[in-house]
């Protein structure tokens, strides 16, 4: 309830943080209604958004999309259009409908923001790639969307603040990936708070 009541949208991003593309459409249908449940119990508000956890909506898999029309969902947020290791899905940067649903149907789409670099396409604002990046870069993605009129999609979570997190085994380019520059989160989100401006999903969709 304090979240929402201080002007922030709750949204769902699964229950057991699986991917989409490893489920069946009735076990997607069974996690996605648990966790709308539970956040919509817990705050009083109504979901009305939803990211897959790795950003594993990927071509094959837009049967999600009808699942999560008729949860009720009425925007997504995962799409990610560039090549990455669970696939991508190559789409517009901007906010657009999605109309490639079995259905038909249409759902507004928040894609993650990547920046082009030649032939190379890389996000800048969130979990890894934030901690990642440098700070000029970080800017130089806000910047340039700015000047594009887009607004630029951010994600963090809250290991992404815990430099004293227990390391969990496993290969090396999951430990880089998982822990690479946890000490410089919270002092590139204070940057990015006191240099842009911000809203909920479901605002800069036009579906609040």
């Amino acid at each position: 309830p304090m979240i929402v009541a201080g002007g922030h949208e709750l949204a769902s991003h699964s229950y057991w943080h699986r991917r989409v593309d490893t489920l069946s459409p009735e076990a997607f249908r069974e996690d996605l209604r648990r966790s709308i449940d539970v956040i919509e119990q817990q705050c009083g508000a109504k979901v009305k958004g939803f990211r897959a956890p790795s950003f594993s909506i990927r071509p094959g898999t837009e049967w999600a999309f009808d699942v999560l029309l008729d949860a009720g969902i009425v925007y997504d947020s995962s799409l990610f259009p560039a090549r990455r290791g669970h696939g991508g899905y190559l789409c517009p940067q901007e906010p657009h409908d999605f109309t490639n649903t079995p259905s038909g149907r249409p759902i507004r789409e928040l894609p993650m923001s990547v920046l082009g670099f030649g032939p190379l396409r890389l996000a800048f604002s969130g979990g890894g790639y934030l901690r990642l990046l440098p700070e000029q870069m970080i800017r130089y993605g806000f910047d340039k969307f700015a000047r594009a009129s887009l607004p630029v999609a951010v994600y963090l979570h809250p290991r992404d603040f815990a430099p004293d997190q227990p390391r969990v085994p496993m290969p090396p380019h999951r430990r880089f990936k998982s822990y690479v520059g946890l000490r410089t989160s919270k002092r590139k989100l204070q940057m990015l708070l006191s240099r842009y401006r911000f809203d909920t999903c479901a605002a800069v969709l036009g579906v609040a």
